[in-house]
C-alpha cells in the first residue's frame, strides 16, 4: 500500500501512471479513479489547490458516467479539501450535495460520513448547535450500522460540539463513552486524543487535578506512539496547569 506515510511521492507517480493509461485506454471510469486516488494523496501532502482541481476533474467524469455513488464520494471529498483551503460555504454545500446523493442511494455509511464532515464544517463556522445536531445525527447512523469506529469518532466530536456550547459535565461524558470504546478497540491513538480532550474538559471546569491526570495518560500515549507535536501541546497544556495563579494587580495586602 502506498499510502503509508513517508510513500506519497510513489504512491503519486504510480496514481499519475495509471491516470495516463486509462486516458490511452479511453478508460473514463478508471481515469475517474486513477483522478480520486491523485487528489487523496495531494491533500494528504498539503497541495490542496491541486487536490481540489483532480476532485474537480474526478466529479465531472463520474457525472458523465453516471455513476452516483462516485459523485458522492468525489463532492465528500471536494468538501474536505474546501474546508482544507478554508472555503466554508462550499465546502458545507459539496457535503449537503453528497449527503443528498447518499441519501437517494440508501447509502448509510456514506450519509454518516458526510454528516460528520458537515458538523466539522459548522463547528468551524461557529454554527456549534448545528454541528451538535449534525454529530447526532451521525452517531444515530454510526449506532444503527454497528460501526463502533465510527460511533467513537461521533462520540468525540459530539464532546467537543458541547464543549464548545459550555454543556461541560455532556461533554465529559462523551468524552468518556468514546475513551471506553477507544479502548476496546485498541485504538491507541484515539485513546490518546480522548484523554487529550477529557484533560481540556476537566480544565475548563476547573477539575485541574483530575485534568493533569488525563493529560498525563494522554502525553505517555502520544510518547509511545512517537506523535511528537502532540505530545508537545499536551505538554504546554500541563505546563499551563501546574503555573500558580498570579495575583490580580487590584488585590491588596492582607499583611499588616
Amino acid at each position: 500500500m502506498q499510502r503509508t506515510r513517508g510513500t506519497y511521492p510513489e504512491a503519486l507517480q504510480s496514481y499519475e501512471q495509471a491516470l495516463a493509461l486509462s486516458r490511452q485506454r479511453g478508460d473514463r471510469d478508471g481515469e475517474a479513479g486513477a483522478l480520486t486516488d491523485i487528489g487523496f494523496v495531494q491533500s494528504q501532502q498539503g497541495y490542496y489547490p491541486d487536490a481540489l482541481q483532480s476532485g474537480q476533474q474526478a466529479l465531472a467524469l463520474f457525472r458523465q458516467l453516471g455513476d452516483r455513488d462516485g459523485e458522492a464520494g468525489a463532492l465528500d471529498n471536494i468538501g474536505i479539501v474546501q474546508r482544507h483551503l478554508c472555503q466554508f460555504p462550499d465546502a458545507l454545500q459539496s457535503h449537503q450535495l453528497a449527503l443528498a446523493l447518499y441519501r437517494q442511494l440508501g447509502d448509510r455509511n456514506g450519509q454518516a460520513g458526510a454528516l460528520d464532515n458537515i458538523g466539522s464544517v459548522q463547528s468551524q463556522q461557529g454554527r456549534y448547535p448545528e454541528a451538535l445536531q449534525s454529530h447526532q445525527q451521525a452517531l444515530a447512523l454510526s449506532r444503527q450500522l454497528g460501526d463502533r469506529d465510527g460511533e467513537a469518532i461521533e462520540l468525540g466530536n459530539i464532546g467537543i460540539a458541547q464543549s464548545q456550547q459550555g454543556q461541560y459535565p455532556a461533554a465529559l461524558q462523551s468524552q468518556q463513552q468514546a475513551l471506553a470504546l477507544l479502548r476496546q478497540l485498541g485504538d491507541r491513538d484515539g485513546e490518546a486524543s480522548a484523554l487529550e480532550n477529557i484533560g481540556r474538559v476537566q480544565s475548563q471546569q476547573g477539575q485541574y487535578p483530575d485534568a493533569l491526570h488525563s493529560y498525563g495518560q494522554a502525553l505517555a500515549l502520544y510518547e509511545q506512539l512517537r506523535e511528537n507535536a502532540q505530545a508537545a501541546r499536551v505538554s504546554d497544556a500541563i505546563a499551563r496547569l501546574k503555573v500558580p495563579a498570579r495575583p490580580s494587580p487590584n488585590a491588596t495586602s492582607t499583611t499588616p
